[in-house]
């Protein structure tokens, strides 16, 4: 009977690493699964399924201590970066190490009842288009009071600092209303 230990073999072309702890390629985020194929840059890869691609790994020296918690799996939105051969590097860690969704809704363990509130909040600015009362928020929070109200997706990139006001009122009534209704 043969007892010997199967490897799973590492998806980065040219990689013969055999002792390194290995991370399946992504099932569930097309997008991140994406950018990893994309910077293994493995031809194996092409015209296959997505049940194929996903029972790959990737071994754990291809990704910086950034990406990994402290049980050493990897964080959420966290790419290959190191000895990928369809990556050529950023200065930016972050930029290197992960991609987050570019809608806050998508992110992974955002609760439902924060969706709904976030909702809420951004339907209440909608009606009022005025800016928030510093009273109605109570003398505790520190609402930044603004001449005119923005709606986020009107904000765009021209507004940076609007944009920043109104995400940063609306994280303040978020915690407003998740103290009044818990």
């Amino acid at each position: 009977m043969n007892t010997s230990k199967r490897v799973l073999v590492c998806s980065v072309p040219e990689c013969t690493n055999t002792q390194a702890k290995r991370h399946f390629i992504p099932k569930k985020d097309e997008r991140i699964r994406k950018i990893w194929l994309q910077r293994i840059n493995n031809p194996i890869f092409v015209d296959k399924p997505s049940s194929y691609i996903t029972a790959k790994a990737v071994c754990d020296i291809h990704f910086e201590e950034i990406c990994k918690r402290d049980d050493h799996k990897l964080k959420n939105y966290s790419l290959p970066s190191l000895y990928v051969p369809g990556f050529a590097g950023v200065d930016n860690e972050k930029e290197r190490c992960f991609s987050f969704p570019p809608n806050p809704y998508e992110m992974k363990g955002t609760p439902p009842k924060v969706k709904r509130l976030m909702d809420s909040f951004k339907n209440e600015m909608r009606k009022r288009r005025k800016p928030l009362d510093i009273e109605e928020a109570g003398p505790s929070h520190e609402v930044i009071n603004h001449q005119q109200t923005l709606d986020i997706e009107e904000a765009g990139p021209s507004y940076p600092l609007q944009t920043a006001v109104v995400q940063r009122n609306m994280l303040i009534i978020l915690r407003i209303l998740t103290e009044k209704n818990p």
